[in-house]
């Protein structure tokens, strides 16, 4: 690179993350860009991260904190960072090698007054079921910039950036990166994209953990406020489905086929546009389609559940309030 490279703090956010933090120090300490600093901000780990973090010696800085969401320690970690330019990546990811050096030349090499770069990130595909959360819920690339939307696991953001928008939303478990995101578009601070900079990270192992973790995602996408990137959707398919289920009975077999269109609309639509990331060995076939369809339905009861965990947590709010 030509340009000057500035100094890289690296803010990592964790919390009961003994299965996965080695390899994401590992695939940090050994960057063909050194960072001036990894952080690792341990939110309250009841399991061994904290001592797996240490074995890493002084190539990795060890914060502990009280029990906290990620955006609580995303702020910790930038608080306590030496130096300006932040990447931030989460447990549960492992970086490639040229992650780091990709970032910090989309920032030098872009415009100079260029605050936020966005890398990429892929799926680690294990089996079947990896396969359907590819096809079915993880977020397309964009055809003008060839990766997928802004991940904050795979970001470098200047601090003055981070002051600006007031950090991370710390009471969220889930959209505190959305709404960080949302608010430095608004602001009009200057972005690039680094195709190359990418990091692999692991899906939900199974069913059940896909729908705690959506269910967990959707109460919090809620009580803050972003119905509308989600849930509008998901009634509105829902509501049109059950309309159909209801008329069953009076237009019997014509309900029962509209129905069955409307699903199957539905999930080939949602592989359509993943259509690039089919597997070269696989292809799309009557259990791939069983399983995207199986996994949206499930999703859909996730969101659901997520809504009424929210609305049960206000409820009860309002008791104790009135006690």
């Amino acid at each position: 690179m030509k340009a000057e490279v500035p100094p890289i703090s690296i803010v990592v956010p964790a919390r009961d993350e003994e299965c996965t933090i080695v390899p994401l120090l590992v695939s940090l300490t050994t960057q063909t860009l050194p960072a001036a600093e990894i952080v690792v901000v341990d939110a309250g780990s009841k399991d061994s991260t904290a001592a797996l973090v240490a074995t890493f010696g002084a190539s990795v800085r060890l914060v502990k904190g009280a029990a906290a969401y990620p955006g609580r320690a995303r702020n910790i970690g930038v608080r306590v960072a030496r130096h300006d330019w932040i990447a931030f990546i989460d447990a549960g990811c492992v970086a490639d090698a040229r992650w780091l050096e990709s970032l910090i030349e989309a920032a030098v090499g872009s415009k100079p007054c260029t605050m936020v770069v966005y890398g990429d990130y892929e799926p680690i595909i294990r089996g079947p079921w990896d396969v359907a959360q590819v096809l079915g819920i993880v977020p397309p690339r964009c055809r003008r910039t060839g990766t997928r939307p802004p991940f904050i696991a795979s970001s470098l953001v200047h601090r003055a950036v981070w002051e600006r928008v007031g950090g991370f939303p710390e009471a969220m478990r889930a959209a505190e990166d959305l709404i960080f995101f949302r608010r430095i578009t608004s602001r009009g601070f200057a972005s690039a994209v680094a195709r190359r900079a990418l990091v692999t990270w692991l899906l939900p192992a199974g069913p059940q953990a896909f729908f705690n973790r959506l269910r967990l995602y959707s109460a919090h996408h809620l009580g803050s406020g972003l119905a509308r990137t989600w849930h509008a959707r998901v009634a509105a398919m829902d509501i049109a489905a059950l309309g159909l289920l209801l008329l069953g009975p009076f237009w019997s077999l014509r309900a029962w086929l509209a129905l069955v269109v409307v699903a199957a609309t539905r999930v080939g639509w949602a592989i359509w546009q993943r259509r690039s990331h089919i597997p070269p060995a696989g292809g799309v076939d009557a259990f791939v389609l069983g399983r995207v369809a199986g996994l949206l339905l499930l999703a859909d009861v996730a969101a659901w559940a997520g809504g009424y965990d929210l609305l049960r947590q206000l409820l009860n709010r309002r008791k104790l309030t009135a006690t």
